[in-house]
């Protein structure tokens, strides 16, 4: 699942007209400022299409929109979702200096798969150290 996150209304429509315009099936969650979170299954769109919605949520990122009005830019906010292995979706703060340097080096996805892959060595508990990763982990 790719999840996109949004603070403006302006910034979110503009990634949804691309969604409907190249018919990509897609989930909201919406707040009372309007959508803060689209969700895509990646198996449902193509690599082409995954990197220009990429591309675009990069430039979104980069655009004095994305976060919003003054009172969103005062909030000074920024996160991912990441979902736990029993179904749980949790936000992770980012510091926003933070978040910036992330994006301009690394594609939402990775990011993504980065945060994920921590959430499994906390939730897993896994202790193993670094060298003994490419050996299968035990079952309890």
């Amino acid at each position: 699942m790719l999840e996109y996150p949004f603070f403006s209304e302006a910034a979110a429509s503009r990634f949804l007209e691309v969604l409907e315009a190249h018919s990509v099936p897609y989930e909201t969650e919406s707040t009372d400022d309007g959508p803060a979170c689209i969700r895509l299954d990646e198996d449902a769109i193509s690599d082409e299409i995954a990197d220009r919605l990429d591309s675009l949520y990069d430039e979104l990122l980069e655009s004095a929109d994305f976060l919003g009005d003054e009172t969103s830019l005062d909030k000074d906010l920024a996160g991912f979702e990441v979902a736990l292995s029993d179904g749980t979706r949790v936000t992770v703060p980012i510091d926003t200096d933070i978040m910036k340097k992330l994006t301009s080096a690394l594609s939402i996805e990775e990011i993504q798969s980065l945060l994920a892959a921590v959430a499994n060595a906390v939730e897993t508990r896994d202790t193993r150290p670094l060298c003994h990763f490419d050996q299968p982990t035990e079952s309890p």
